[in-house]
């Protein structure tokens, strides 16, 4: 889609500010899950980040069981 610009991984620490949103994409390295939390570590190249799904206002159950089946080595996008 136009318009987005995605950041990368090892740059997080020099472009990041409190409250501001960044878009990753990445193939998915691991993840793991129990009850209404995942834990996804995204990988580009030889940087990961370790991020986590869990149940709330915006996010159902359902979406934290689709986080835990997503096939290893998938490309995926993170806000």
């Amino acid at each position: 889609r136009p318009g987005r610009s995605f950041a990368k991984i090892v740059e997080i620490g020099s472009v990041v500010q409190e409250g501001q949103k960044l878009l990753f994409r990445g193939r998915l390295h691991s993840s793991r899950g129990t009850g209404n939390l995942c834990f996804v570590v995204l990988r580009q190249r030889v940087s990961t980040l370790q991020c986590i799904v869990c149940k709330g206002p915006e996010v159902t159950k359902e979406m934290v069981k689709f986080a835990q089946g997503i096939s290893l080595e998938s490309i995926i996008d993170v806000e």
